[in-house]
C-alpha cells in the first residue's frame, strides 16, 4: 500500500491528498502475552484445533530463547494511519 495509490483513488472523488503516518505498536512481553497478541491478530479459526494448539506449543517453546535479560520477548507491529478530508 502506498500513499500515492490511495491518492489516485481518492483525489478524483474530491478528497485532499492523504497524510500518512506509521505508528509502532509494542506487543512484547512474556511468551504467553506475545502469543495472546499474535493469536488475536491472526485468524486461527480455520485451522484444526489440534494444529492451532501445536502452533502455540511450538511458539512458546521457541520464544523462550528470544527473551531478553528481563524475560521480555520483543514483538512489534507497524500500523499505518491514513487521513484525508473531503474538499468538495
Amino acid at each position: 500500500m502506498r500513499a500515492e495509490g490511495i491518492d489516485e483513488i481518492l483525489t478524483p472523488a474530491g478528497f485532499a491528498p492523504v497524510e500518512w503516518t506509521t505508528e509502532r505498536l509494542d506487543l512484547g512481553g512474556s511468551a504467553e502475552q506475545v502469543w495472546a497478541s499474535v493469536s488475536a491478530i491472526y485468524n486461527f479459526l480455520p485451522l484444526d484445533p489440534a494444529v492451532a494448539q501445536s502452533l502455540e506449543k511450538e511458539f512458546l517453546a521457541q520464544a523462550a530463547g528470544l527473551a531478553g535479560a528481563d524475560g521480555r520477548i520483543p514483538s512489534t507491529q507497524n500500523i499505518h494511519i491514513v487521513t484525508t478530508t473531503l474538499t468538495d
